[in-house]
């Protein structure tokens, strides 16, 4: 197969291979972190190949189902591929449509705390779930655009009762959006969460910023 753990063990024979993807996760603000970041989501990359300098994000529900990968470079005209339910190219397809999962939710239905956010792209998710995690109360998933299917609906009513609270974080230019995805979800407790002035997605904020952010939403 042409997508590989992004292990980023010094000293593999792939580390090289792997080193411009740990430099774009840096860039996106895990820094010195993104390592355990890629160990802790079972992270994945590719250099040649249909998925091809892209970072693979798998999906479990809680078996692998699905996975989206993300350009590491400008040049490419689509920022996010995903595999589809129809067989590919490589011999792969999921089980089902993206559109019918949440990133970590395997992980998500068997923990519980304080607050779950919803985001638009795994960039995002992670970035709020890694750092929420560190503060111990807080986790996130995403829905891999800014609308949701039924059955995403469905596993967010599954989740609930693990979670006191329930935030939806998108994006900056998302703003009438909103309304429409915190409508769709009711009657759950949905909250719209607003980034800081001036970040454009939860996947831009730095570390400080990221525990800032969260410790604000938790208080308030």
């Amino acid at each position: 197969r042409t997508i590989k753990p992004l292990t980023g063990r010094m000293g593999a024979p792939t580390f090289k291979l792997q080193e411009r993807f740990f430099n774009y996760l840096d860039r996106r603000g895990f820094g010195e972190r993104a390592i355990e970041v890629c160990q802790r989501y079972q992270l994945r990359y590719a250099v040649t190949g249909a998925w091809k300098g892209r970072i693979v994000f798998p999906v479990y529900m809680p078996e692998l189902t699905c996975w989206t990968g993300r350009t590491i470079t400008k040049e490419a005209r689509v920022r996010y591929k995903t595999l589809s339910p129809v067989l590919e190219e490589d011999g792969c397809r999921a089980v089902r449509p993206i559109t019918d999962c949440l990133l970590e939710f395997g992980d998500l239905s068997k923990s519980s705390g304080s607050l779950l956010l919803i985001c638009e792209g795994p960039l995002d998710a992670l970035k709020l779930d890694f750092f929420g995690a560190k503060l111990g109360k807080v986790r996130a998933t995403c829905l891999f655009r800014k609308d949701i299917s039924e059955h995403q609906r469905a596993l967010l009513f599954e989740l609930a009762p693990r979670y006191r609270r329930i935030g939806l974080v998108l994006d900056a230019d998302a703003h009438l959006d909103y309304q429409s995805l915190l409508s769709r979800l009711q009657p759950l407790p949905v909250e719209g969460v607003y980034l800081p002035m001036g970040i454009k997605d939860p996947g831009d904020l730095s570390p400080q910023q990221t525990w800032e952010f969260l410790e604000h939403i938790l208080t308030t």
